[in-house]
C-alpha cells in the first residue's frame, strides 16, 4: 500500500471515530427527548462503535430501544449543527446543577482550568438543543451520520466500579454508508452463529450448573473427549521435547504463598483461605509454579543438568467477579499445559526459542489459527526487580526468538511483570475480542525468594532463571476461542464421534452394526441412528451437530460392501468402498489432517 493510501485510511479511521462520537451524543438527545429525567454518564466512541451510559427513572425494555432509535433517526435526518462551544467553570456547574445531571458534574470536577468545552447539537421545531461536556472532535451535523442502529442493552457500573450505581449502557453502531452498515450487520450474525456458547448448544459439549457453581465447568462426554485429545497431544509433545512430568496438588499452605508472594502480590485473585485441624490455613492454588519450585529444591543440582523443563497439565483457580464470566471464556477453575523451565543466564535465548517454536508447532498442527505475537517489556520506573543488564538480555532474548520465528512483535513498554518480560501469543474470538492463551514470561523473582540455586562449574552456588511457559494457556479458554474461530468445525482427531451410520430403514441395521464393528477394530467412533425418522432428518441433524462423516447404508451399499458418504460441508460425495473408507479416515486420523481426505 503506497503512503497516501495509507494517509487516506488512517484520514478515515479519524473520520470514523468523530462519527460514531457524534452518533453516541444523537442517541443521548434521543433519550432525553423520550425520557427527559434521565441523568447522563459517559459516551465515547468505541473500537466498533459507541455506546452511552444513563440512568433511567425506570428500566428500559428492548421496545424502548427501538423508540428510541426512531427519534434518533428523526435527529440525523433533520441535520442539525454540531457545533463546540466553551463555559466558564461556573457556567458549567450551574448548567449540569439545574439540569440535576449528578454524573456530569462529578466529571467536571476533574477538568482543569475555567475554560469547558461543550458539543451542542441545534435544535429546531421538534427537539430542544442538546448540550454535552466533552472535548470532540465530532462532525459538522448530524447528518454526516450515513447509517446509525442501535444493538443492545447492557449493565455497567458507573466508572466500573461495582461499589457504585449501575447503569444502563446503550450500544450503537454508526457508519458512512447504509451499506456498510448492512455488511456489518451481516458479520453480526455470523459472529452470533461463531459464539463458543452457540455452537455447545449444537455440539453438546460442556455445561455449567447452579448447584455447582457459576464458571466451574462440567465437560459432557463430546467436550471431554476434545479436551483429552488436546491434552494427549500437547503432553506427548512436551515429553518428547524433552519436558519431564510432575503432578502436584489443589491446595497449598499459606506459608507457601507467602514465600512466593502471592499473598503480597495477588490475593485479590485468589478464593479464601480455610483451615485444616483447627491449625494450618490453606488456599486454593492460582498458579503451580511454587509446587514445581519446590520439587526442584528438593535435590542439588549441577549446571550440567540445566535447563530442567518440568510440565504438568495443572489445574489452578483464579478469583473472577460474577460479571465478569462468560462461558469458557471467563472462568473460575481451568487446565493450563503449565511448564517452568529452570536454566542457567547463559541459556535463555535457546529455551525461550525452543519454546515459542514448540508454540508455533502446536498452533499449526490444529489449524489455519489467527493470532498475533506481542512482548510485555519494562520501562523506565522503578517498579521492577533484578538488575537492569538482565533484563535487557532477557528482553533480547524474547525479542530475539520472535524474529527467528519470523513475526515482528508488537512490544508494549511498561507491561512487563515486576519480575521479568514475556512474550504473549494473542487470540481474536469471533467478536474479534483478544486473548491471552499462550505465554513465555522470565521470572527473576521466584528464584530469589526461594533461594533457588545449582551448582556452577566453578563449585559454588549460583542462581538460577525460570521461565513459565503455556503453550495453549487455559485449556478452556483455548477451546472457546478454537471452537469460534473453527466454527466448530473441528479435526476428526479431536472429534467424540467420527462417524455417524444411517441405515435408510430397519432393513438395514444389521449392516450398519457390522459397519460399527469394523470401524471400532480400527480405532474409528462411531455410531448408528436407528431411530424410525426419515433419512433426511438424521442427516441435517447430524449436520446441525457439526459430525464430520455421515455415512448411509441401504441395499447398494450392503450388496457391493461399501457406504454412502456425506463430507460436513460438502454433501454426498457418493458410493466409496468400506476398506477405502476405513483406511482414508485412519489416514485423517493418524496424521492429524486438518481437512477431509476424500475432499
Amino acid at each position: 500500500m503506497c503512503a497516501k493510501k495509507m494517509d487516506n485510511k488512517k484520514q478515515e479511521i479519524r473520520y470514523i471515530d468523530k462519527l460514531r462520537h457524534s452518533a453516541s451524543h444523537v442517541l443521548a438527545m434521543a433519550v432525553l427527548h423520550l425520557f427527559p429525567d434521565t441523568k447522563l454518564a459517559i459516551g465515547p466512541f468505541i473500537d466498533e462503535g459507541f455506546y452511552y451510559d444513563f440512568k433511567f427513572a425506570k428500566p428500559i425494555t428492548e421496545e424502548d430501544l427501538a423508540k428510541i432509535e426512531e427519534v434518533a433517526l428523526k435527529i440525523i435526518e433533520a441535520d442539525l449543527p454540531i457545533k463546540q462551544v466553551y463555559l466558564s467553570r461556573d457556567e458549567a456547574e450551574k448548567f449540569y446543577k439545574k439540569n440535576k445531571q449528578p454524573y456530569k458534574l462529578e466529571l467536571l470536577q476533574e477538568i482543569e482550568g475555567d475554560k469547558i468545552s461543550f458539543y451542542v447539537i441545534e435544535g429546531n421545531e421538534e427537539f430542544k438543543e442538546f448540550m454535552d461536556l466533552c472535548k470532540g472532535p465530532h462532525v459538522e451535523s448530524t447528518g454526516r451520520i450515513g447509517a446509525f442502529k442501535l444493538l443492545s442493552i447492557a449493565g455497567a457500573y458507573w466508572r466500573g466500579d461495582e461499589k457504585n450505581d449501575m447503569l444502563t449502557r446503550i450500544y450503537g453502531i454508526a457508519f458512512l454508508s447504509k451499506s456498510d452498515l448492512e455488511d456489518y450487520l451481516q458479520e453480526l450474525e455470523e459472529r452470533k452463529r461463531r459464539d463458543h456458547r452457540v455452537l455447545n448448544r449444537r455440539m453438546n459439549l460442556f455445561m455449567v450448573d447452579k448447584d455447582i457453581g457459576a464458571g466451574l465447568i462440567l465437560w459432557k462426554p463430546r467436550g471431554a473427549y476434545l479436551r483429552y485429545q488436546l491434552m494427549k497431544f500437547a503432553f506427548e509433545t512436551y515429553l518428547e521435547q524433552g519436558y519431564v512430568p510432575v503432578v502436584t496438588p489443589h491446595i497449598g499452605k499459606s506459608t507457601l504463598w507467602e514465600t512466593s508472594g502471592h499473598l503480597s502480590y495477588y490475593k485479590e485473585g485468589m478464593y479464601p483461605s480455610f483451615k485444616i485441624d483447627n491449625e494450618e490455613e490453606y488456599y486454593l492454588k492460582p498458579m503451580n509454579c511454587p509446587f514445581h519450585i519446590k520439587i526442584y529444591k528438593s535435590e542439588i543440582h549441577s549446571y550440567r543438568e540445566l535447563p530442567i523443563r518440568y510440565t504438568e497439565m495443572g489445574t489452578v483457580y483464579r478469583y473472577e467477579k460474577a460479571g465478569e464470566l462468560g462461558g469458557l471464556l471467563r472462568v473460575r477453575g481451568f487446565t493450563q499445559d503449565d511448564a517452568h523451565i529452570v536454566c542457567r543466564p547463559d541459556q535463555i535465548e535457546e529455551e525461550v526459542s525452543r519454546a515459542l517454536d514448540l508454540t508455533l508447532y502446536i498452533i499449526r498442527t490444529l489449524g489455519d489459527l489467527d493470532f498475533k505475537v506481542t512482548i510485555s517489556a519494562r520501562d523506565d520506573s522503578d517498579k521492577y526487580i533484578g538488575d537492569l543488564e538482565m533484563w535487557e538480555k532477557a528482553t533480547n532474548a524474547l525479542t530475539s526468538a520472535v524474529k527467528k520465528a519470523g513475526f515482528e512483535p508488537e512490544v508494549f513498554e511498561g507491561e512487563a511483570a515486576f519480575y521479568g518480560p514475556k512474550i504473549d501469543i494473542v487470540y481474536p474470538d469471533a467478536s474479534k475480542r483478544q486473548w491471552q492463551l499462550s505465554t513465555i514470561q522470565i521470572d527473576f523473582n521466584l528464584p530469589e525468594r526461594f533461594n533457588m540455586e545449582y551448582i556452577g562449574q566453578d563449585g559454588k552456588p549460583h542462581r538460577p532463571i525460570i521461565v513459565h511457559r503455556a503453550l495453549l494457556g487455559a485449556l478452556e479458554r483455548f477451546i472457546g476461542v478454537y471452537l469460534e474461530q473453527t466454527g466448530g468445525r473441528l479435526p476428526l482427531w479431536l472429534q467424540f464421534e467420527q462417524v455417524r451410520v444411517v441405515p435408510v430403514s430397519d432393513k438395514f441395521v444389521d449392516y450398519a452394526k457390522t459397519l460399527l464393528t469394523e470401524f471400532t477394530k480400527h480405532g474409528i467412533r462411531a455410531t448408528i441412528d436407528s431411530k424410525s425418522e426419515p433419512v433426511s432428518k438424521k442427516i441435517r441433524m447430524a449436520e446441525e451437530q457439526l459430525l464430520p462423516y455421515v455415512v448411509v447404508v441401504g441395499q447398494k451399499e450392503k450388496d457391493t460392501n461399501s457406504v454412502s458418504v456425506r463430507v460436513l460441508g460438502h454433501g454426498n460425495i457418493g458410493l466409496v468402498a468400506l476398506d477405502k473408507f476405513v483406511e482414508g479416515i485412519r489416514h485423517e486420523i493418524n496424521s492429524k489432517a486438518l481437512t477431509s481426505v476424500f475432499i
